[in-house]
């Protein structure tokens, strides 16, 4: 076979990987994108490119956790990517298969894409927050955290306290009085007390 003749060119690997998917042998497919990653190098343009297909094959086959693996890498390794789109697509898989602690997680990530770091936890940022004024992007990202925390884990005070940081910031939003008013008739946390 061709590729026996020669295992490393790269558009016979390329039509192999669309001829084992075409038949659904999937593993075979994932197998030579893998290698079509490992000759183009892992953080090169085109190994960025297969690495993007073997993630839509792992999302068109539903194997998230293995998707997941993928997209990290992203976050962590690549420079050939827009790491937000990364987040997104991770958050996605989070969200729908109700994976709350791990897209807490992203978001930490997501933070620390803001501030140029690699991670920042919600805590550290809330405590430092003449860092945060004026980054766009932060206030969503803390939101979001805060809507997680409040409506899918039920951690009313973590809520809470990110809920009264962002009416700090913007003290007629009436989304944030609305939640803290709502952590407040749930229970006692804080979070009634709006003055």
């Amino acid at each position: 076979s061709l590729l026996e003749l020669s295992p490393r060119n790269e558009s016979a690997l390329q039509l192999l990987a669309q001829i084992y998917i075409d038949m659904e042998q999937y593993d075979k497919g994932v197998e030579i994108y893998e290698r079509l990653i490992a000759c183009n190098g892992e953080d090169t343009k085109s190994g960025t490119q297969y690495r993007l297909r073997l993630i839509a094959l792992y999302m068109e086959t539903g194997r998230f956790d293995e998707a997941k693996r993928e997209l990290r890498w992203f976050l962590d390794h690549s420079s050939y990517v827009d790491k937000l789109a990364i987040v997104e697509h991770y958050k996605r898989i989070c969200r729908e298969h109700d994976e709350w602690e791990e897209q807490l997680e992203i978001l930490n990530c997501e933070l620390g894409y803001y501030l140029h770091e690699k991670t920042c936890s919600v805590e550290s940022l809330i405590d430092r927050k003449e860092v945060v004024r004026g980054i766009a992007g932060i206030d969503h990202v803390l939101r979001e955290y805060a809507d997680i925390c409040h409506c899918k884990l039920q951690r009313m005070d973590e809520a809470a306290r990110i809920y009264r940081f962002l009416l700090e910031r913007k003290p007629d939003d009436g989304y944030l009085k609305d939640r803290l008013e709502e952590i407040g008739r749930e229970g006692n946390h804080g979070a009634g007390n709006l003055g």
